[in-house]
């Protein structure tokens, strides 16, 4: 009979090592990448679900029903890709003012910057969740198609992004971060 065959592994160790490591992934990694991945989204709603024009074109120049949204103040889309914005805009109230072009910037000076974007990050216990959105008032009337026509522009936007960019943006902070550290 052969003597006793034994094995001897650092396999506990190293256990232990990639628990600690993957406790600190998600907080620290896993943040970054969410937060890539929603300027990814608020990207992808500016640059195909909105079109660009100003507020001083006039009437002829602009698409009679938009299927998309149309940028005239900017702040809607400033708003998505996460632009700070440092004064309001006043827009006309009828269509003779529109037709007189009485354009304006109030006085109003938002001085450092006012963001009117939501991102947030949340890491909980077993997952991650981001969030994206705008508080600019009627954002979510365009979004959700109350009182105006429906014209979406964040949720078609996750659900491009979802498909190739925001899992190859994981995969990149993944192996970037085993790059950072040494086992």
């Amino acid at each position: 009979m052969p003597d006793d065959f034994k094995i001897n592994s650092n396999f506990e160790a190293k256990s232990r090592e990639i628990n600690k490591y993957a406790k600190e992934l998600t907080p620290r990694y896993l943040r970054e990448a969410m937060s890539l991945a929603l300027e990814a989204v608020g990207l992808q709603s500016a640059q195909e679900y909105f079109v660009q024009t100003t507020a001083r074109m006039n009437a002829f120049e602009l698409p009679a029903d938009p299927i998309i949204l149309t940028m005239r103040s900017g702040r809607l889309v400033g708003s998505v890709v996460g632009a700070q914005r440092f004064n309001a805009v006043m827009l006309p109230q009828s269509v003779e003012q529109f037709q007189q072009g009485k354009f304006r910037s109030s006085s109003e000076d938002f001085g450092k910057g006012k963001k009117e974007s939501i991102r947030e990050i949340q890491v909980k216990t077993g997952g991650l969740q981001g969030i994206i959105g705008t508080n600019v008032p009627y954002g979510e009337k365009h979004e959700k198609g109350q009182g105006v026509k429906m014209r979406k522009f964040l949720e078609p936007a996750v659900k491009d992004e979802i498909k190739d960019t925001i899992p190859q943006i994981f995969a990149h902070a993944l192996e970037a971060s085993f790059k950072r550290e040494e086992f």
